[in-house]
């Protein structure tokens, strides 16, 4: 059996790259609008589960009459004013709480590392709610058969990569890797020279 040459081995190194890397693409692709679309169905229930639902629906409320009678009477604006800031002080009390027992922080980056403090509308709080179920169905979602098989494509890169490099012959290395394309589901066009090697 002849080893590799050079020229084989950049030619199925790119080949290996490009392919794991459009197949990761496509599959990021896809899931992403199925995570969002169970994000939006996962929402309602995930904020009853942190039994969320009087505060937003208080400070809802509170935020609405606000802005409804910000012209009216300084003395009405000001009471208003302080229910607001109370209901979204106890939401961002909730919002820490929830951050820790839950692991939020450590995937705080995704939410350009705002601080809870930080929040200081309905909608601010509202759109921070809407991250934290947008990140854990995305990790649940990774975590799923489907979730699985984008684990492979970045491991998958690796076996095949160290396949490439192990130093077998051609027709080893394309044994190998045919059988890690095939359980990452990519399809690859392997030479016939190589397929009448592999067969016998």
């Amino acid at each position: 059996m002849r080893p590799i040459r050079k020229q084989e081995l950049e030619y199925l190194d790119q080949l290996i790259k490009n392919k794991f890397n459009d197949k990761k693409m496509t599959l990021k692709s896809q899931y992403q609008l199925e995570i969002d679309r169970q994000s939006k169905n996962n929402l309602k229930k995930f904020i009853s589960t942190l039994k969320f639902d009087k505060i937003m629906n208080d400070l809802e409320k509170a935020e609405s009459e606000y802005n409804n009678f910000m012209a009216t009477k300084q003395q009405k604006e000001m009471q208003l004013d302080k229910t607001r800031k109370d209901l979204i002080e106890k939401a961002q009390n909730e919002l820490d709480k929830w951050k820790d027992l839950r692991g939020w922080k450590e995937k705080s980056e995704s939410y350009n590392n705002k601080d809870v403090s930080d929040l200081k509308s309905c909608e601010a709080v509202k759109s921070y709610l809407e991250w934290a179920c947008n990140a854990e169905t995305t990790n649940a979602f990774y975590k799923s058969e489907k979730g699985r098989l984008l684990k492979y494509l970045e491991e998958g890169i690796e076996d095949a990569k160290n396949s490439l490099y192990s130093g077998l012959s051609i027709q080893e290395v394309w044994q190998n890797i045919a059988g890690i394309f095939k359980q990452a589901q990519i399809e690859v066009r392997i030479p016939k020279a190589m397929t009448m090697q592999i067969t016998k």
